[in-house]
């Protein structure tokens, strides 16, 4: 109904009406977006100062391998 009305605004146009509609709705939304983009550099600032306090957390915890990844690794060895 609100593209139809839009449509009809825009001389029948229902491609700009799609385009205006986009663009509103990319507006309204764009104060949402900046706060969270705002929250992730926060974050990221704050995970970077505590990284190189961090020496020995590989150690403590072993990277996880999937289970294809080891299979891979076996397929490989037994071709040669």
């Amino acid at each position: 109904m609100l593209l139809a009305q839009l449509a009809h605004w825009l001389d029948g146009s229902y491609g700009a009406a799609v385009i205006v509609m986009a663009i509103v709705v990319r507006l309204t939304l764009l104060p949402v977006t900046l706060h969270a983009a705002e929250l992730a550099w926060h974050r990221q600032r704050t995970l970077a100062r505590l990284k190189p306090g961090c020496n020995g957390c590989a150690i403590v915890m072993p990277r996880i391998r999937l289970p294809t990844q080891r299979h891979c690794r076996r397929s490989i060895a037994s071709t040669r």
